[in-house]
């Protein structure tokens, strides 16, 4: 079995954007597929393909895009920040509640405390 170069070791860990923490990242190519799929483990990942009203990045070539990873811990923290969004039909989303929020209504929901 052939050797693999160092960067090809480092692309099975990713950063989490904002505390850095080390994620694993499994990857799945083949030839017969145009696409790679990826799986982070305990964390997310995030493509953006730009945005008009930002001054750092709206490549509009359609072709590329920025990826970022935030781990679970992160999402917890920060969940006040974050939007969950549902889609209803094609054309219509609804903005619903803080991922705090929902996950808040969650853990009421099941009430883990009598397990």
């Amino acid at each position: 079995m052939p050797k693999s170069s160092e960067n090809e070791r480092k692309r099975n860990k990713v950063q989490c954007i904002r505390c850095e923490k080390e994620l694993d990242l499994d990857s799945h190519c083949d030839e017969s597929e145009p696409d790679v799929w990826f799986i982070v483990h305990e964390g997310l990942i995030f493509r953006a393909r730009g945005n008009y009203g930002s001054t750092q990045y709206d490549p509009m070539n359609g072709y590329e895009y920025l990826e970022m990873f935030l781990c679970d811990e992160c999402l917890i923290a920060k969940g006040h920040l974050v939007t969950r969004v549902k889609y209803k039909t094609e054309k219509v989303c609804l903005r619903e509640e803080t991922f705090t929020d929902h996950l808040k209504r969650l853990r009421d929901k099941h009430d883990f405390t009598n397990d």
